[in-house]
């Protein structure tokens, strides 16, 4: 079994979006979690995530924002970043697992995805996460090949 981080700052808004994406898609092979750069003190998701997953007619269990560490890293087979300034993060943090990271946008270069938790518009955060959607599905393919 292939274990897959899906990584984000606070792991409260894109990552766990993705994860349930993931989640969704028919990889029996692969298991997906998430993760941030920090310890968020919330105990669930974004509620605006939580929305965009129930009218995406996605799926998703309960959620509390968790930090990555040492052994989730060691445990990892690939780390898909949602930013670059996640990835830049991440690998002044943890130097030795540069080559597991990948950013979400990976596959589609011209395509980023902002962290929307700051955005006062609905519309802006779920424009963010419809990009994210539409990378996880194209990630989906890759996937499978693992």
């Amino acid at each position: 079994m292939k274990k897959i981080i899906i990584l984000c700052y606070a792991n409260y808004c894109r990552s766990p979006v993705a994860e349930s994406i993931f989640r969704n898609f028919n990889l029996k092979k692969i298991q997906f979690s998430s993760r941030g750069l920090i310890q968020f003190d919330k105990f669930h998701m974004d509620p605006r995530s939580q929305e965009f997953l129930e009218k995406a007619q996605i799926p998703f269990k309960s959620h509390m924002p968790k930090k990555i560490n040492e052994h989730d890293i060691k445990n990892s087979d690939l780390i898909i970043a949602m930013d670059y300034e996640v990835v830049f993060n991440f690998v002044k943090k943890f130097p030795y697992a540069k080559s597991k990271v990948k950013t979400i946008n990976y596959l589609d270069p011209k395509v980023n995805i902002f962290d929307p938790f700051n955005y006062e518009s609905t519309e802006e955060y779920y424009e963010q996460l419809d990009k994210l959607k539409n990378l996880c599905h194209k990630w989906e393919k890759k996937l499978n090949e693992l």
